[in-house]
């Protein structure tokens, strides 16, 4: 005897038992169809509906006004208690920068903001950790913004020098 799953999102396991973790919300038909050892086969499905916690719409960052404005959006919620928001120089160690509320449940899409009042120069990585009420967690895709602000001027006077010149320095502050 064999077992075929069809998930109803382009993806298929074989088994007599078997799970499946859907990627993206919305309506599947499931599908099992099982062939005896003569070749027969017999199929039933069910329809079902699958809401994950949090369907991202989408997540930037961009440096404005000597902070990092980062922003998300949801389209729907399911349980979601809040949002931990982490930065990295290396994109492999985080550490949680501040924290937002979740919604809970909801069908509607809401914007969420975070500001970065400490940001680092160069290249920073920024990514939300979404956690549930019962404690699961997920992670969004990285974003990297990069900052490069001038700490300030630099002048040679006389320029070309023959023998002496001034170096002058004026603070980008």
């Amino acid at each position: 005897w064999t077992y075929s799953w069809d998930w109803g999102d382009a993806s298929s396991t074989s088994g007599t038992t078997a799970s499946h973790t859907y990627a993206v919300s919305g309506s599947y038909n499931v599908t099992l169809t099982v062939t005896d050892p003569l070749g027969c086969t017999q199929s039933s499905f069910v329809g079902t509906f699958c809401m994950l916690p949090i369907e991202l719409l989408y997540f930037d960052g961009v440096y404005e006004e000597e902070k990092v404005k980062l922003v998300w959006a949801t389209a729907t919620e399911t349980e979601n208690d809040f949002f931990s928001i982490e930065r990295s120089i290396n994109a492999k160690d985080f550490e949680v920068i501040g924290t937002v509320d979740g919604a809970g449940t909801s069908v509607i899409p809401i914007e969420y903001r975070f500001f970065d009042e400490r940001p680092s120069q160069g290249l920073t990585y920024y990514r939300i950790k979404q956690t549930d009420f019962n404690g699961k967690f997920e992670y969004t895709e990285q974003k990297a913004v990069y900052i490069n602000e001038s700490i300030g001027n630099i002048s040679v006077i006389p320029n070309p020098a023959k023998e002496n010149m001034n170096i002058c320095f004026t603070s980008g502050n």
